[in-house]
């Protein structure tokens, strides 16, 4: 396949899918991070693979690294667009870039609700959406480290079938494993549920995921925070193909091996915006349409709104916080 692709947010996930995918076809990436662009132009990108029994280093040079879309050199249109970008940023990202989106297939992989509406509204081209269960965070300017790795599901938005099984074939040549669904909604739901139940948790507990799966107190939540979740989607007519327990217990199996964090504790822990409103926000607001009370996710989304808040604003230049 002579694809040329441009991954559109080089955070955790699309670092890792940007490294394997340098391996097979030329790659392009956007971010906004001026030392981590600086970092994987020098010296490229790579990926310290830790998770389970796999311990491996990935290093690649994409082909071009820039922080604004008119820095790329022009050429040869994209074939396929990956938008990695969290979800509060996904309007901004996807203008800015449209005129790169033109003529390429555009997948999102992000976490939580409304990213494919957001990207469909902003370009004229196919557009497929999905998860991922490939995770990690950025240690350092280039630098990405992958505590988990797991299949891509994904399938056509406002495409056709064939388009998005063109992307599946493209990351599994990168050495990733996909699977295409005819209609992906109910993996995005599920993989929502999970998030909307497990990263809140660490911020408003202040413990390592893997002591609140641990502490009884601390899993019962998040067992109430799923179930309602799940209560949410079948009030909405969404059919869940993976129980987000079932994931969740595979994790707690793991016990102190289980080291990652989820990216909200990352985000609160350096004072940036979460993604609250695109997780549980998101849920919360499903559950109000359909009238389903959600009283354990609300009362952790509003602790997570005021711990984010105090969070940005510790972080502010002494200036901004008057």
């Amino acid at each position: 396949m002579n694809a040329r692709v441009l991954v559109i947010g080089c955070g955790a996930v699309g670092g890792i899918f940007a490294a394997r995918l340098a391996r097979v076809c030329e790659v392009a990436v956007l971010d906004t991070w001026a030392a981590h662009v600086e970092a994987i132009a020098a010296r490229g990108l790579r990926v310290a693979v830790r998770a389970g029994s796999v311990d491996e280093t990935i290093e690649a040079r994409p082909a071009q690294v820039a922080s604004a879309p008119a820095a790329l050199s022009t050429g040869r249109p994209f074939t396929h667009v990956l938008v990695a970008v969290k979800g509060p940023h996904t309007h901004a990202a996807v203008t800015g870039a449209r005129a790169l989106l033109d003529g390429a297939v555009v997948l999102t992989v992000q976490n939580g609700l409304g990213n494919a509406e957001t990207v469909a509204a902003a370009c004229r081209g196919a557009v497929c959406h999905g998860v991922t269960m490939n995770a990690g965070e950025v240690t350092a300017p280039g630098e990405i480290g992958q505590a988990e790795i797991g299949p891509t599901w994904l399938g056509p938005h406002r495409a056709d079938l064939s388009q998005a099984q063109g992307w599946s074939d493209l990351l599994v040549q990168a050495g990733l494993e996909s699977r295409v669904l005819p209609d992906p909604r109910g993996v995005i739901w599920s993989k929502l549920i999970f998030n909307a139940a497990v990263n809140p948790l660490p911020v408003v507990t202040g413990l390592r995921l893997a002591d609140v799966y641990a502490h009884p107190d601390a899993y019962a939540l998040l067992r109430a925070l799923v179930e309602e979740g799940k209560t949410v989607a079948a009030a909405r007519g969404i059919v869940l193909p993976v129980n987000p327990m079932t994931v969740i217990d595979e994790h707690r199996a793991l016990g102190s091996r289980h080291t990652h964090q989820g990216s909200m504790k990352q985000d609160i822990d350096r004072g940036r915006p979460t993604e609250i409103e695109t997780l549980t926000g998101a849920l919360i607001a499903e559950a109000d349409r359909a009238g389903v009370p959600v009283p354990a996710l609300r009362t952790v989304y509003r602790l997570v709104k005021a711990i984010e808040t105090a969070a940005i604003t510790a972080h502010a230049p002494a200036e901004a916080r008057g």
